[in-house]
């Protein structure tokens, strides 16, 4: 199934996980791969699999759930800090903060300043006279 030159335009695909073909048209592929994909049919889609420079290296069927368009949240990947949030989940441990997560404190612990305190509502109301 090898196809060189340049692939057509859209959108890049990632590949999630890594694929072995199990027939002819189907195409092998490793986590981290970038494809084009020239046909959606159902849960089968014909990609061509893209070099570091977008060239087609060469093309195939690929199981549609093992790729996710590339820069979304779905094409990160999990790597080790998945698994050790839900290590530390299963453990009863609370998870630690990822990219893009929020970490709260409780008002009153000790660590970096918390900023000025609210004026007190009575005190606000004086403020305005």
């Amino acid at each position: 199934m090898g196809s060189q030159g340049q692939a057509t335009g859209g959108p890049r695909y990632v590949g999630l996980w890594d694929f072995e073909a199990r027939t002819a048209e189907e195409l092998s592929f490793r986590a981290g791969n970038l494809f084009r994909v020239a046909r959606k049919e159902e849960e089968w889609w014909w990609a061509v699999l893209l070099d570091a420079a977008g060239s087609a290296l060469a093309e195939g069927y690929v199981p549609f759930n093992y790729l996710a368009e590339e820069e979304t949240v779905e094409s990160e990947p999990a790597g080790r800090t998945g698994r050790a949030a839900l290590q530390d989940l299963a453990a009863g441990r609370p998870a630690a903060p990822q990219r893009g997560r929020v970490l709260l404190q409780l008002a009153g612990a000790p660590g970096p300043p918390q900023g000025p305190k609210p004026v007190p509502w009575p005190a606000a109301d004086l403020a305005l006279q």
